[in-house]
């Protein structure tokens, strides 16, 4: 069992490989939501919400940044924190998988700055 600590936001498309991989159904996807408001609720500590499509501001420097996320049907998550297996040889398209997301929600954390508006510095 892989058990991350904290909960994190992970695609359902990329639980059902781990579960093709390990054999293991220990996902409840009933309760699924969109990932990118997953990732944009868990990086803000659950002040932001990208549902409400105002975008999410980023100021730099010499601009202002603003990005609106799209919903898809295939970008569906939940919250994960544990990710169980059977054999060692699975460990490693488990842990490809955890990084495929993690690199996800580290690209799409980096948009995410609470507080930050049109115009702010």
């Amino acid at each position: 069992m892989v058990n991350m600590g904290k909960p994190i936001p992970m695609c359902v498309e990329l639980l059902k490989a781990i579960q093709a991989n390990t054999g293991i159904e220990c996902f409840d996807f009933t309760n699924s939501q969109p990932i990118l408001n997953l990732v944009t609720s868990h990086v803000s500590n659950g002040s932001l919400d990208c549902s409400n499509n105002k975008g999410l501001f980023v100021n730099l420097p010499d601009q202002v940044h603003c990005y609106f996320m799209t919903e898809s049907p295939h970008l569906e998550g939940i919250m994960v924190s544990t990710i169980s297996f059977t054999l060692a040889s699975q460990l490693p398209q488990v842990i490809s998988v955890l990084r495929q997301q993690v690199a996800f929600n580290t690209l799409l954390g980096s948009c995410i700055r609470v507080g930050s508006k049109p115009g702010n510095s």
